[in-house]
């Protein structure tokens, strides 16, 4: 019987990996805290009607953004680690005629909200419509050094990037406060910069001319699972804001800040732990997976109640115009628990299950769309979130399900190879 390889990385590639991966961590790290750092200004310097009004037109923008492939950078990134640069100022080329839909439709959009008495929403958009794309198809700068391993590099550019913006709203929301204002120099300042370092990247990266051609086509099918993935992430401030208005949406927002932004940074636990199951044969893949989400769940707990202990003082001091937040504190702290979902995509990703990996990708959002429509509409914020929570617990399960199939359909097909 002919055994099944083991992929194994020898000590100088884990160490470069871990390395990598605390760059990474860092610059998700300091992002996490950026746009903490901005949701408490802004639920502080406005209004909350106005805030509510700041989250919904960022989410409508990208939902709409959607149609720019949003998910390249992730092929652009497997591209370029292989060795395939050329294909990079295609791709680029494509997300911005997609872009031109997205610009089109925001139009649309813009048009319905000028028609419901709202003119402000409707230039919102359309400025948003006219400007993501080219922020989005800027922004795939960051898939060249992720291919290359620049981690450091990437990390650096990433912090750049988040601070400039940061910085450009804190200054116009001191001096204004204008929520009309604030959308402008947000949106404009995150396109700006991202051009500055598009142009950065591909002035002195020196890209090579090795052209991967089934690079489109696959950005286009990882567009589609993170395009239902965005839509499913956003969608949820459509309904608040349209059926329970802006200030309810600022209190949901609020709601999430905290556990949200956790769930964010412990993204680089699962990205680390690919390392250690890409080493493992597949006769201990599912032991190593089973310890390492015990772990990992205990590790939550423990995250989950610190925030229990120390969340309701925090909101009491830094969200003071939101104290109907505490009643809901409890239920969301639950939230940081989707965190788990993440690690059995992992492993299944250290053995390649393309085909599993792209059903739960797609099957987990379309589940959180239509809870979400349908607990969100009928019970508002709680629903919101009960929603969010069903979504996370399929995720983790049914994964964890395709990753036993998978590893069992393997060692079936091995028992059947000759010897």
């Amino acid at each position: 019987m002919i055994k099944a390889p083991i992929i194994t990385l020898d000590q100088t590639e884990v160490s470069s990996v871990i390395k990598g991966g605390l760059w990474v961590s860092s610059g998700q790290l300091f992002n996490s805290i950026a746009a903490f750092l901005l949701t408490l200004l802004l639920s502080n310097f406005l209004l909350p009607e106005d805030f509510g009004t700041f989250k919904y037109v960022l989410s409508v923008a990208l939902i709409i953004n959607v149609l720019t492939l949003n998910g390249m950078n992730t092929a652009i990134t497997q591209s370029v680690a292989r060795g395939f640069e050329g294909s990079f100022l295609k791709a680029l080329t494509v997300q911005l005629r997609w872009g031109v839909i997205a610009l089109l439709v925001s139009i649309i959009v813009g048009l319905w909200h000028w028609q419901q008495g709202r003119p402000d929403l409707a230039f919102f958009i359309v400025l948003a419509g006219l400007v993501y794309p080219v922020t989005t198809s800027a922004n795939t700068y960051k898939a060249v050094f992720l291919g290359r391993q620049s981690f450091r590099m990437f990390a650096f550019l990433s912090t750049v990037n988040t601070a400039f913006t940061l910085v450009a709203v804190i200054l116009v929301a001191i001096v204004s406060q204008s929520v009309g204002g604030i959308i402008v120099i947000y949106l404009l300042s995150s396109c700006v910069i991202n051009l500055l370092l598009l142009y950065i990247t591909l002035r002195f990266a020196k890209l090579n001319a090795k052209e991967d051609k089934q690079l489109i086509s696959y950005g286009r099918h990882l567009s589609l699972i993170a395009g239902i993935a965005s839509i499913s992430y956003n969608i949820d401030s459509i309904i608040i804001y349209n059926y329970f208005g802006a200030t309810t949406l600022a209190l949901y927002v609020l709601i999430l800040a905290i556990p949200e932004q956790i769930r964010n940074f412990l993204r680089v636990v699962p990205a680390i732990a690919l390392t250690k199951f890409s080493r493992l044969a597949k006769s201990k893949l599912i032991r190593a997976a089973d310890y390492s989400i015990l772990v990992y769940s205990l590790f939550l707990v423990f995250i989950t109640l610190l925030y229990l202990g120390f969340a309701p003082s925090f909101f009491r001091w830094l969200f003071p115009k939101y104290l109907g937040a505490l009643d809901y504190l409890n239920i969301s702290a639950f939230l940081i628990f989707g965190a788990l979902s993440d690690l059995p995509e992992s492993v299944l990703s250290s053995v390649k299950a393309v085909k599993q990996i792209y059903i739960a990708g797609i099957s987990k959002p379309v589940l959180q769309i239509l809870l979400i429509l349908s607990l969100g509409i009928g019970f508002g914020v709680t629903g919101m979130i009960v929603a969010r929570l069903i979504s996370f617990t399929f995720g983790f399960a049914y994964q964890y399900v395709l990753l036993r199939q998978k590893v069992a359909s393997e060692k079936i097909s091995r028992r059947g190879q000759p010897v």
